[in-house]
């Protein structure tokens, strides 16, 4: 009975970020794939690639991507809150605020 080698065994932790979460993290920061791809300097197929399971999420992005869409999001509050702000305006000022805009 012969047995393998260590040297074959191949020991691969899971990912830290499956193609799935990738794909809900981007869109619940409101990116498109070719945003998200653009950001990290990746051809937009990557991210399809990715999140479709063909190819891993390198673990040297984890951290940008995750930068990528807590700005994203944190803009889109940004957005929100002025949008908000402006509605509370009564509305001859609301129709300056948005001459000026």
């Amino acid at each position: 009975m012969s047995t393998l080698p260590a040297a074959n065994v191949v020991n691969q932790a899971p990912p830290l970020l499956t193609g799935e979460q990738l794909r809900h993290v981007r869109e619940a920061a409101g990116l498109r794939q070719a945003d998200l791809a653009r950001a990290l300097d990746l051809p937009r197929s990557s991210i399809w690639a990715m999140e479709h399971g063909r190819r891993p999420v390198p673990s040297v992005h984890y951290d940008r991507i995750l930068a990528i869409c807590a700005e994203a999001q944190a803009e889109q509050a940004r957005l929100v809150a002025r949008r908000e702000a402006l509605l509370c305006l009564p509305a001859p000022h609301r129709a300056a605020s948005y001459a000026r805009a």
